[in-house]
């Protein structure tokens, strides 16, 4: 399920995100559906994540625990971002090592 979660907020990013082509076409409606997708598809994805790997913690090595975090951190700072506007020019990229989190 992890992977699943993580595929579809990626495949979501990639396609309407904003460096992904569309969102440079000026005719595109990519921010739209991105502004959209972010509400309805990786946020909550990303709230089931770290629902998942809380109730799974025992199972994680220290370094994957600091992984988390630093997920958690992105999602909080995604999340006022995208839902209540806050602007900041530090709101942290998605974690890489989160693609081999379990694997």
């Amino acid at each position: 399920m992890l992977e699943s979660l993580l595929r579809q907020n990626r495949a979501t990013f990639e396609t309407f995100g904003p460096h992904s082509e569309s969102s440079w076409n000026p005719l595109s409606d990519a921010v739209e559906i991105w502004a959209t997708r972010v509400r309805e598809v990786i946020i909550p994805n990303n709230r089931m994540i770290l629902r998942l790997l809380d109730s799974n913690m025992h199972l994680l090595f220290p370094v994957e625990t600091m992984v988390l975090e630093r997920f958690r951190i992105h999602v909080d700072e995604f999340e006022r971002k995208h839902v209540f506007g806050a602007i900041s020019s530090s709101v942290p990229q998605f974690p890489e090592e989160m693609n081999e989190l379990l694997s």
